[in-house]
């Protein structure tokens, strides 16, 4: 609950004095290190023997996909860094930040269970 609650603080203060790019710098970092310290957890957990191996599998594949949409968002915030505008950059924020929220339901599934 406490990482949801700074989850939640940061994304709240990304509009606090920031330009929009730098904002969405800030999303994309959330994300990133939400999505990590969840697949982390979960690993460790497996490794411990406390997670099964589909629990694993499930966290494997949503890191994978969290990577992909991941790498898509860096390089569009680079084609705005370069002074253009990327037409899918909002749907691009979209998914990274639902990859990074299923990763994190995992992670409070495997914490509660």
């Amino acid at each position: 609950m406490r990482r949801t609650l700074a989850l939640v603080t940061v994304v709240f203060c990304t509009g606090c004095g920031r330009s929009a790019l730098q904002e969405a710098r800030v999303v994309g970092l959330t994300a990133k290190q939400t999505a990590e310290s969840a697949y982390l957890t979960v690993r460790v957990e497996y490794l411990l023997g406390h997670v099964d191996e589909a629990t694993m599998e499930e966290a494997r594949m949503l890191y994978a996909r969290f990577n992909l949409a991941q790498s898509a968002y860096v390089e569009a915030l680079k084609v705005w860094e370069a002074g253009g505008r990327p037409a899918d950059l909002e749907a691009l924020k979209q998914r990274v930040a639902a990859l990074a929220a299923a990763l994190h339901a995992l992670e409070e599934r495997v914490d509660s269970g």
